[in-house]
C-alpha cells in the first residue's frame, strides 16, 4: 500500500498534473522570452533613433565649422545645414526635421 500525497490519485490525475505542471513551466520560459525580446528590441530601436539623430547632427556641425572657418556666414550656414538637413531621407521616406527656439520668442520650422 503507497502512503503520501500520490497514494490517493489515479494514473489519469497524475498524468494531468505532470502535463499541467510542463504547461506552466512553458509558459514561464515563453513569459520571460518575450520580455527579453522586448527589451531587445526596445535597446536596437534606441541605438537606431542615437544614430539617426547623430546624422543630422553632424550636418549642422559641419556647417557650424564652415561658419566658424569665416567660408560662410551665419545665415549661409543656417539655411545651408537647414536645405541638407531637408533632403535627408532614412528607411526611404522618412525624414527630418529642425526647430529653432529662440529666447523671447516663438519656436519656428
Amino acid at each position: 500500500m503507497a502512503y503520501g500525497f500520490r497514494a490517493g490519485f489515479n494514473i489519469r490525475t497524475k498524468l494531468m498534473f505532470v502535463t499541467a505542471a510542463a504547461l506552466a513551466g512553458m509558459l514561464v520560459v515563453a513569459i520571460f522570452a518575450l520580455s527579453f525580446q522586448k527589451s531587445s528590441l526596445l535597446d536596437a530601436r534606441k541605438v537606431k533613433t542615437r544614430h539617426v539623430v547623430e546624422t543630422a547632427y553632424g550636418v549642422f556641425a559641419h556647417f557650424h565649422t564652415l561658419q566658424a572657418k569665416g567660408q560662410l556666414n551665419e545665415d549661409q550656414a543656417k539655411q545651408s545645414a537647414l536645405a541638407a538637413v531637408k533632403a535627408l531621407r532614412y528607411e526611404t521616406n522618412e525624414y527630418f526635421w529642425s526647430t529653432t527656439c529662440s529666447p523671447g520668442s516663438s519656436c519656428t520650422r
